[in-house]
């Protein structure tokens, strides 16, 4: 019964279908919401909001998901160059929330 119930258990997206499914929801109208720390460590590293969103319309998905603290969600790192930042990638940990919305929970060095 174990083994049956485990794989019942929603699991993450694969890497290449998190970036299709983030790319997507980021290129059209939708809501992006972010934790309360997210705006500080912009400011911090000279960003702004339109760098997320560039990040999560363009960026890319490369590790499997993470569970999150709230049942059957997924955190996701997504990561590219910025135009803001040059020279280097940024990177953001995103959850997919319904299909018009995007959470920011971190942006990591």
């Amino acid at each position: 019964m174990g083994a049956l119930t485990s794989s019942l258990m929603p699991q993450p997206l694969t890497p290449e279908v998190a970036t299709a499914r983030i790319n997507a929801v980021a290129s059209r109208g939708f809501t992006l919401v972010w934790d309360e720390d997210v705006p500080s460590k912009l400011r911090e590293k000279e960003l702004i909001i339109g760098d997320l969103h560039y990040v999560l319309r363009v960026g890319k998905v490369s590790l499997p998901g993470m569970a999150c603290s709230t049942a059957l969600t997924f955190k996701y790192i997504v990561e590219t160059k910025t135009p803001n930042w040059i020279g280097k990638n940024l990177r953001i940990m995103a959850i997919l929330g319904n299909t018009d919305e995007i959470r920011v929970c971190d942006v990591l060095d």
